[in-house]
């Protein structure tokens, strides 16, 4: 009896020994599980970190131009054109073709048949093409790329031939002053009224100073509204020297075809897409009188550089219009 007390004793501890190391490898099995699925949930979450880091990436790198084409046959059709401007081909997946009248939308699904466009190429053609009729209203044409990146054109292409003139750094807003055509001129020396070598005049990046000259220049009306532009006796080209800080101004004048300068000014006006020489020559606003007119000379400038301006005022079509153009400068000889 003594015997089989201690062996139950013996068994006991043996069973909590064995129930302690079942207990450990459970734990040590169900942590060790865990914090593998842990890890591979971290490095899914870093790949996919990655790759839409570099999907991002490729995406900003995606540059391309979308137009349009119209494709003759048993029906005419509209297709859409890729140019790829970029450093990395694209693929597109997707064309959309909107009628901006109705808000009409006409989709391609590229997805079966992907177009690839490759850096450089131009006027890819990008799908089968819609129906179209010559003469419709203009086309929204916009793309999708594979990697979702969208672009978009207008067949036909919108021309603003004003803006991007008024826009090459030859002034803003409605009118165009054409760099090029800046020019001077001396007077008679018998005719204190007369221009010599009117209209042509003498290229006015270097002008000369201790000489009476008048400026002319050649505006062009861009207005987008077709208004004409008239130009009244405020109208002026000041000079501004920044080493010294003191200027000298002409205010605009009327010349005849022949190049005198009349004594008071009549307003000028410039039709929508005209181009005129306007000549700046008064030291007086509105006044070129007698007799001795008041011309301008330029004294104390030499091998100085000066900043011109040209302030326009007036009206355009009815209604009153001012403008500062930061022009070109003068180197005084």
């Amino acid at each position: 009896m003594r015997r089989y007390k201690e062996w139950s004793r013996r068994k006991k501890g043996v069973a909590g020994i064995i129930a302690a190391i079942i207990l450990f490898a459970m734990i040590f099995t169900t942590g060790t599980a865990y914090f593998i699925f842990v890890y591979q949930s971290y490095q899914l979450q870093q790949k996919a970190a990655i790759e839409r880091n570099q999907m991002e990436i490729e995406q900003s790198l995606e540059q391309f131009e979308v137009g349009g084409k119209e494709i003759s046959g048993s029906e005419l059709k509209l297709q859409a054109i890729v140019n790829n401007t970029g450093p990395i081909p694209i693929t597109v997946v997707y064309v959309f073709i909107i009628d901006p009248t109705t808000g009409t939308v006409q989709t391609e699904d590229l997805t079966s048949n992907p177009k690839t466009v490759n850096p450089g190429e131009t006027n890819i053609p990008v799908g089968t093409g819609v129906t179209y009729a010559t003469g419709s209203p203009p086309r929204l044409i916009k793309v999708v790329t594979e990697r979702g990146k969208t672009g978009s054109g207008m067949h036909p292409p919108q021309k603003f031939p004003g803006i991007t003139e008024s826009e090459l750094a030859q002034g803003f807003g409605m009118v165009r002053l054409i760099f090029l055509s800046f020019r001077y001129y001396t007077y008679d020396s018998k005719n204190p009224f007369k221009l010599l070598n009117f209209p042509t005049g003498t290229n006015a990046f270097n002008s000369p100073t201790g000489t009476e000259i008048a400026f002319g220049v050649e505006i062009k009306n861009l207005d987008p509204d077709k208004r004409t532009f008239t130009l009244d006796s405020h109208t002026m080209l000041w000079q501004f020297n920044p080493k010294q800080g003191n200027q000298y101004y002409w205010y605009v004048v009327n010349v005849n075809a022949t190049g005198y300068i009349q004594t008071t000014y009549t307003p000028i006006s410039i039709a929508y897409n005209e181009t005129k020489l306007i000549i700046f020559a008064s030291g007086k606003d509105g006044d070129f009188s007698g007799p001795k007119p008041p011309q301008v000379s330029v004294s104390n400038w030499s091998g100085l550089p000066s900043a011109v301006f040209i302030l326009l005022h007036g009206t355009l079509g009815t209604t009153p219009y001012g403008q500062n153009m930061p022009y070109t400068s003068v180197y005084w000889y």
